[in-house]
C-alpha cells in the first residue's frame, strides 16, 4: 500500500493506492491546528504503507519536519517529498528554474496529462489561491497565472476597505436564480469576484494557440465555478494525489 499526501495552504488531502485501486481522497483542513494531533486521528489505525508515503506540500517547512517524525514512530518509514523537476512522467517544464514551480501545480498537470490520455489541456487549481496552467498535445507545459482564490479575495475586500467591511467575509454560494447585476453591496462582491475567475479561464481558453483543450478543474472552490464552464470542463478533485502516484511510479 502507498500512501499519498498533498499538503496545500489550507488543507491536508491523503489517499491510499493499493491493489491497483486510487482510493477516494480524504480531506480535512490543517489551518491553525496541530498538524502532528492531525496525523494521529487521521492515519493512527493506518496500516504501514509498505509500498512508500510520497508526499506534495507547499505549506510551511515545519510541516515536513512533524510529517516525517510522525511517519518514522508510527510506521518506521521515511517519506517521499516531492520537488518539482524539469520533466517527469513525460511532462515538460515551462520554468527555466524547474524547482520554482510550485509542487502541487506540477502535480496537478502531470496528473491531467494521464487523466486526458496525454492530451492538450488546461488545469484549473481553485485553492487558497487560483492556479492557471496549460500542456499542450505534446505534454509541454505552456506557462501559467496566479491569483489570490475566490475566498481570499473576499477577505481582502472586507479588510482593506472601510464601507465593504461590514459585510460577511465567507459569503453563502450563489444560486442560479441569482441575478447577472446586483441589486446589494453583498451579492456585489460575489457575482464580481465569481465573473473575474470565470472570465480569466475564457480568457486563456480563447488566448491558448491549440485545438481547444479540455479544461480539468481541482480544489475546493473549483464545485462553485463548475456551472458556468464549458462542457469541456471536467471536474477531478483529486488531480494532484493522481500526479503524485504516477510520480512515485519513477522512484
Amino acid at each position: 500500500m502507498k500512501l499519498l499526501i498533498d499538503i496545500g495552504n489550507t488543507r491536508l488531502k491523503w489517499a491510499c493506492w493499493q491493489q491497483g485501486h486510487l482510493g477516494m481522497q480524504h480531506s480535512v483542513a490543517h489551518q491553525g491546528l496541530s498538524l502532528e494531533n492531525l496525523c494521529q486521528q487521521q492515519w493512527g489505525g493506518l496500516a504501514v504503507p509498505d509500498e512508500g508515503i510520497f508526499v506534495s506540500s507547499v505549506a510551511n517547512p515545519q510541516y515536513t519536519d512533524i510529517l516525517s517524525q510522525f511517519c518514522q514512530q508510527q510506521w518506521q518509514r521515511t517519506p517521499h517529498f516531492i520537488q518539482s523537476t524539469a520533466n517527469a512522467c513525460g511532462v515538460q517544464n515551462a520554468y527555466a528554474e524547474p524547482h520554482r514551480l510550485g509542487v502541487d501545480r506540477w502535480l496537478a498537470m502531470i496528473g491531467a496529462w494521464f487523466w486526458t490520455q496525454q492530451k492538450s489541456c488546461c488545469i484549473v487549481d481553485c485553492g487558497t489561491a487560483i492556479t492557471v496552467d496549460a500542456i499542450n498535445a505534446s505534454g509541454q507545459h505552456q506557462g501559467g497565472l496566479i491569483l489570490p482564490g475566490i475566498a481570499k479575495m473576499h477577505h481582502i475586500l472586507a479588510r482593506d476597505t472601510h464601507a465593504l467591511g461590514q459585510y460577511h467575509r465567507d459569503p453563502p454560494p450563489l444560486l442560479a436564480s441569482d441575478p447577472l447585476l446586483a441589486d446589494n453591496s453583498q451579492l456585489a462582491i460575489q457575482l464580481g469576484i465569481y465573473y473575474a475567475v470565470v472570465g480569466l479561464i475564457e480568457h486563456v481558453l480563447s488566448g491558448l494557440q491549440t485545438d481547444t483543450p479540455l479544461v480539468l478543474m481541482t480544489g475546493g472552490a473549483a464545485p462553485l465555478l463548475m456551472p458556468s464552464m464549458p462542457p469541456i470542463c471536467h471536474y477531478v478533485p483529486d488531480l494532484v494525489l493522481r500526479g503524485l502516484l504516477q510520480v512515485s511510479e519513477t522512484k
